[in-house]
């Protein structure tokens, strides 16, 4: 019998090995990256051939090869990218300033010689004619210009107009145009030269060309004159064709159809479509998501792509007949909260709306408010309540229809709820905390201003704001009690401990409801801004900004990094536990989840004298049912890996997945989830691997 368990061991290791090397990623299960949400704000789409570049608001550039399918990141994260244009192999896009890529987006480098980068210089287009590369923008000041380069961006020179704001620029024929806020303006000379073409007041925000027609798309200006104009003389002349009381920002030419996309900054009126130069328009919204504003309109072959805002970028390939949304992998939203709601459903507030998820996070749905930034969700009874950006709450029963019931204009942070009261924080208006006691048909303001958070233990209802503030009586009367001066981004309870996230000092804890508070930062990182916190029991997550997410399993004692996996790390925004995940909601690095179980795994340091040797020990007891005691020694500092697989090689839970001191340690393995059999766990330690086998018997 010893010398079967000494083959299946080895027989185990052997298959271990070449099961990791052919699929390394099984081996180091950590967190997981849910699929989305995806969409957000797209300002720009330009066309090579296979390749389709879009451009977001604060999220970079992405790239899909196969018409919008799939999309990757592409490079410039954090920029606003308000441009793009390609010349041959060279990928020009326009943010504070030009950037230049000669791979597809692998790399990127700024080619800002001669631009007046030191007046923030926003590249809002860019346009190419043969070896001639135009940017137009503006500057902090009000002005802009246009500039030119005939090296690839390696060096600009000034194009002229220097005193307006550029917003769009096209060639056709010997005609260079340039929208402006006062119209359009043309050279034949490269910009030596302008003529103002027409449409004085009116702010031009697109162009496009179809052989000798221009199209110019008005986005402000006179109310009920015409918003898009055609010009077949290469700009020398314009006609309005309609669409008056309409903003026009972007423009595009499928053939004889002329497709307009509408919108302000935020909601538009969708896409129209003219197959008469004109003379008719018609809307061609079937599939966008309503109030839809259209910032970019893209034609590749018949292939029409639409860059909106909020909701990412659609595609048809019916002259707009029908558009489906073509988002995946389109990391451009930031998720700000989660709630559970009925048959385990996972809601999500995202920087674009709410969307959800049946089956946490293989599927992500966007069902409402795609046009709104929402910063706080919770349910009562039979109602959710989602709060927003300068939009107050709206409020949607069993999930369906939603309806704003109160507080415009006001950016509702938070929620907390108790009996039949909720709750709503504010970060924007003259009061803080507002209630309501008949589900959100009348709201009454009782105090405070710029409320961040909210959180409840029986009677003491606690606000976040500049310091922390406590009112036993619904709001009737509120006392500071501490923290004052400092900005209180969250705040948890955990029977008498309260624990409080601030935006450059870490986590605070009181355990007299704030007579007193005391730091609890040990192993946060210094001056930590803590955007989220969690607690279920003794356990407390906290999720801060770009440090990832922290344990404590001691009341804020002490705190480790769980943040492995995640890279590079994020910031997080919101963080959720539910269905057995943690759930971390980031800054437009979508949806990310891990196991709880594995999260939260109880590894305890039980000596830190350093062993003479890295070691890994027999479980104790063994065989077990359902626990077992895993302890291992480490003579250095390293990072840890402690698996635990089945009979077949498969990698079942992870019980470590850190950096740990030198010391001695153990684990506990909760058998209860897996059926009776053989087991083996994997202790990898900088160099050092030691597998043994354990047995469970029920």
């Amino acid at each position: 019998m010893k010398n079967f368990n000494k083959i299946l061991t080895a027989t185990f290791i052997l298959f271990f090995i070449v099961h990791c090397s052919l699929f390394i990623d099984n081996c180091n299960a950590q967190w997981e990256q849910t699929n989305g949400p995806y969409g957000g704000d797209i300002n720009c789409i330009a066309a090579s051939g296979n390749n389709l570049f879009a451009g977001s608001a604060g999220s970079g550039i992405f790239l899909s090869t196969n018409n919008g399918g799939n999309w990757t990141f592409a490079g410039l994260s954090g920029e606003w990218i308000a441009s793009l244009a390609i010349n041959g192999n060279y990928i020009f896009a326009g943010s504070n300033g030009v950037y230049r890529s000669t791979n597809n987006g692998g790399n990127w480098t700024a080619v800002n010689n001669g631009l007046p980068i030191n007046l923030s210089f926003n590249v809002h287009s860019i346009t190419v004619s043969g070896n001639n590369i135009f940017v137009g923008g503006t500057v902090y000041t009000g002005d802009g210009g246009v500039y030119l380069s005939t090296n690839n961006g390696e060096s600009w020179t000034n194009a002229g107009l220097y005193e307006y704001e550029i917003f769009s620029l096209a060639v056709s024929g010997n005609s260079l145009l340039a929208g402006t806020e006062d119209g359009v303006f043309l050279s034949t000379n490269n910009g030596d030269l302008w003529t103002h073409v027409g449409y004085y007041g009116q702010l031009v925000s697109s162009f496009t060309i179809n052989e000798n027609r221009v199209l110019a798309g008005i986005q402000a200006g006179s109310f009920n004159a015409d918003k898009i104009f055609l010009s077949t003389n290469n700009g020398y002349n314009w006609t309005g064709i309609g669409l008056s009381n309409r903003m026009v920002i972007s423009v595009a030419f499928i053939g004889n159809n002329i497709f307009a996309g509408t919108g302000d900054y935020n909601f538009g009126d969708g896409i129209f479509l003219s197959t008469n130069n004109g003379d008719n328009w018609n809307t061609v919204n079937n599939g966008l998501p309503s109030n839809s504003c259209v910032r970019s309109l893209t034609s590749n072959g018949n292939s029409l792509f639409a860059g909106t805002y909020g909701g990412g970028v659609f595609h048809s390939s019916n002259s707009g007949g029908y558009w489906s949304v073509a988002n995946n992998g389109l990391l451009g939203i930031s998720i700000n909260s989660f709630v559970l709601s009925g048959n385990n459903m996972i809601f999500s507030g995202t920087s674009r709306g709410i969307f959800r998820s049946p089956n946490n996070g293989v599927n992500w749905t966007s069902i409402a408010l795609l046009n709104r930034n929402i910063y706080s969700l919770i349910v009562s009874g039979n109602y959710m309540f989602a709060g927003t950006e300068n939009g107050g709450v709206y409020r949607s029963f069993n999930s369906g229809v939603w309806t704003s019931v109160g507080l415009s204009n006001l950016s509702i942070s938070s929620f907390a709820n108790s009996g039949n009261s909720i709750f709503a924080g504010s970060r924007s208006g003259d009061v803080g905390v507002f209630y309501s006691t008949n589900n959100g048909v009348n709201w009454t303001g009782v105090g405070l201003q710029f409320i961040n958070s909210l959180a409840i233990s029986g009677n003491s209802l606690f606000a976040g704001g500049n310091g922390v503030f406590l009112s036993t009586n619904n709001g009737e009367n509120w006392n500071a009690v501490g923290l004052n001066g400092r900005y209180i981004q969250s705040l948890a309870i955990n029977e008498n401990n309260i624990f409080a996230g601030t935006s450059n000092s870490g986590i605070f804890r009181t355990t007299n409801s704030g007579e007193s508070w005391t730091a609890v930062n040990n192993g946060l990182p210094p001056s930590t801004y803590v955007t989220s916190i969690v607690l279920s029991g003794d356990t407390i997550f906290a999720g801060t900004y770009e440090n990832g997410i922290y344990l404590s399993t001691n009341n804020g004692g002490s705190w480790i990094s769980k943040s492995q996996g995640l890279n590079p790390v994020p910031t997080i925004y919101s963080l959720f536990i539910g269905n057995n995940y943690l759930f971390a909601g980031t800054y437009y690095k979508a949806v990310w989840k891990r196991s709880y179980a594995e999260i939260t795994s109880d590894i305890k340091q039980i000596s830190s004298l350093i062993p003479s040797s890295f070691s890994l020990d027999q479980n104790y007891p063994n065989p077990f049912n359902p626990n077992t005691v895993i302890h291992y020694s480490l003579i250095g500092n390293s990072f840890v890996n402690l698996n635990v697989y089945d009979i077949t090689g498969r990698e079942i839970t992870t019980l470590v997945n850190e950096k740990q001191s030198p010391g001695t340690y153990q684990v506990e393995f909760d058998g209860s989830g897996f059926p009776s059999g053989v087991y083996f766990y994997r202790l990898v330690a900088g160099d050092f691997i030691d597998t043994k086998r354990m047995m469970l018997v029920k």
